[in-house]
């Protein structure tokens, strides 16, 4: 029974050993002195040496850097009697290379229930630890990175705010000077209406209405820009619509003459569209003088009410513009780049020097005007 008892207990002592030479965690047996007793071969391989060269050293040969920071953990187990579980400490290994470790030590009683020494469980954790410390300086970097945004965001709404403040300061601005020009242009057609401006003879009274017609087209310009509050362009359709409206309303017949608009969602620059505007007063005005005499029945000839069209629209990179009355028609040897008259002139110089427009007349069924220019 004795033998027995020996080879169970040399069996278990070799099962135990087996089992402590597997682990492929670092185990450590160490005395209450710092001393390495023992040590498993996956400790002796991960520090670099062989077993034999670790067993019987002190901490303090090994582990120069940490051996006193091991020791301080060693004895505060050793003196309460109680483990203590996950320890992260730094390890440099024989060849100077520097591992992160996370360790377990228990304490290892004696047969008197003595403590004289620990055990140590150890796992390198080299890898993960690396990769928190990237963690966290990615982690930092974004952070700065966000200050960094934040601050440029914050940088940007003040700017915005500024340019939101300084651009509603010129809009303002801008409707204050577009509605004086519109005043001023108003008080001029006022001055032409006073007597004594011009002779009292119909000529005279012609000639005021003409001028006056073209101050009411450059403010209604600037009323239209006004009302819209958009300063960069105007808008075509409201502005022609308004403005034929406006003249046709100035000269009474003895017959109704009809005008139609069609411009819309055409935009032009304060540019190009206060020289439409003068060329489509002049041409209406023209219309509304001369194309429908009481002599000419637009019913019998035409077959449709005595009518003034005037159309604006975009087509390949162009601008045409066309004002057409379906009248009694131009003379045959009438030429309007050569006419005499100054509302003619006018139509010319202004879209040739203006608005650089080609010019196209049609005078089948009445009187058509094309003005083509670029955008």
């Amino acid at each position: 029974m004795r033998k027995h008892a020996e080879e169970e207990v040399y069996r278990l002592s070799e099962d135990r050993k087996t089992l402590i030479d597997n682990v492929p965690a670092m185990i450590w047996y160490k005395d209450t002195c710092n001393n390495f007793i023992r040590v498993n071969p996956a400790g002796a391989r991960t520090y670099g040496m062989p077993v034999g060269a670790v067993e019987g050293k002190s901490a303090y040969d090994l582990f120069p850097e940490d051996a006193k920071d091991y020791y301080r953990d060693d004895l505060e187990v050793i003196s309460s009697g109680k483990p203590k579980f996950g320890i992260i400490q730094p390890m440099k290994t024989s060849s100077g290379k520097n591992l992160w470790i996370r360790t377990d030590k228990i304490p290892l009683k004696g047969k008197n229930g003595t403590i004289n020494g620990v055990l140590v469980f150890a796992v390198d954790i080299t890898d993960i630890k690396l990769a928190e410390e990237e963690l966290i300086s990615r982690s930092n970097q974004i952070h700065e990175s966000n200050i960094e945004l934040t601050a440029a965001g914050d940088e940007l709404r003040e700017k915005e705010m500024k340019l939101t403040a300084s651009l509603e300061e010129k809009e303002a601005l801008l409707a204050e000077v577009h509605h004086r020009v519109k005043n001023n242009l108003a008080a001029f057609i006022s001055l032409l209406s006073l007597e004594g401006t011009y002779e009292d003879t119909p000529a005279g009274d012609q000639l005021k209405k003409d001028l006056q017609n073209r101050a009411r087209s450059m403010a209604l310009i600037h009323e239209t820009l006004y009302m819209t509050r958009n300063f960069s362009s105007v808008d075509m359709g409201v502005y022609l619509k308004t403005l034929a409206e406006q003249v046709a309303a100035t000269y009474s017949s003895e017959r109704s003459i009809r005008t139609i608009v069609q411009s819309e969602g055409i935009t032009l620059d304060l540019a190009r569209a206060t020289p439409c505007g003068l060329i489509v007063n002049e041409l209406i005005t023209n219309s509304m003088k001369y194309a429908f005499p009481a002599s000419f029945d637009c019913a019998a000839v035409r077959h449709d009410p005595c009518t003034i069209r005037v159309s604006m629209t975009k087509t390949a990179g162009m601008n045409e513009l066309i004002i057409r009355d379906n009248g009694i028609g131009l003379p045959p040897d009438f030429d309007p780049k050569t006419a005499k008259s100054l509302g003619l002139k006018l139509v010319n110089f202004l879209a040739k020097h203006q608005l650089r427009a080609k010019i196209g007349i049609e005078t089948h069924d009445g009187t058509e005007f094309v003005f083509r220019f670029e955008e």
